[in-house]
């Protein structure tokens, strides 16, 4: 995924993708352009086949949530899969980030929110994210993976700076884990990712939203009828 109004280099791997070279969104404002592979310091025109990489770029005005993007190559379009719009800042994960002293810092006050990109790579690959909180702030830990059609079982746990933990969650949003914690003292905190059977691959990336962000347990009622007006609680 990415953020509106922003370029980010997507890469695309999987089975039957020799010679991808277009991606094929459902919203007119997103647009793909191949990233050529380079031999002997020149591009290559047809990529070869195995993962194809991407600069995607999103229009301010495109909605957030979630869109279907396809592959285009030798073999025609590929089935769908899901490309995240966001509205905030995004990073990737930088390995190594598999201890707790390791810990990719991605949130400070300037930055009240972020979504990280990221992949569990193998059985022992557990990924752990720094940040910055104060006493009070409500601190909420969204991770994508089922809803964006990864392999990944995912699983969050919140320690403090020595390790500590605080929460821990699966299994919220079906798959997909969510923390809502808030914060008893100024300092550090350290959320990992991991998958709850152990496994791993390219196919079990992430996106893992942090911060202090609005989100809806329940609205009451939960429906009405076409061309009503009605009083709903949030």
């Amino acid at each position: 995924g990415g953020k509106q109004g922003t370029t980010v280099e997507v890469t695309v791997t999987g089975g039957d993708l020799e010679e991808v070279n277009q991606l094929y969104f459902d919203h007119a404002g997103i647009k793909a352009e191949l990233v050529p592979e380079m031999k002997d310091g020149k591009p290559v025109p047809i990529p070869a086949a195995g993962p194809a990489k991407f600069r995607v770029t999103i229009a301010p005005e495109v909605p957030l949530g979630l869109h279907d993007v396809r592959a285009i190559g030798r073999f025609g379009i590929s089935n769908p899969r899901t490309f995240v719009v966001g509205d905030m800042i995004e990073v990737n994960e930088t390995e190594p980030n598999n201890v707790l002293t390791a810990a990719t810092r991605v949130l400070a006050d300037k930055v009240p929110s972020i979504t990280v990109n990221g992949q569990i790579n193998g059985a022992t690959d557990i990924d752990y994210f720094v940040f910055s909180a104060r006493a009070g702030q409500r601190i909420l830990m969204d991770c994508y993976g089922q809803r964006i059609d990864s392999r990944l079982n995912g699983r969050l746990t919140l320690t403090t700076a020595t390790g500590k933990r605080l929460a821990a969650n699966d299994d919220f949003h079906d798959r997909d884990p969510f923390l809502d914690v808030t914060i008893s003292a100024d300092g550090d905190y350290i959320v990992g990712v991991t998958d709850q059977v152990f496994d791993g691959s390219p196919e079990y990336s992430y996106r893992l939203n942090i911060g202090t962000l609005p989100y809806i347990d329940y609205l009451l009622p939960p429906a009405a009828a076409p061309g009503t007006t009605s009083q709903f609680t949030v």
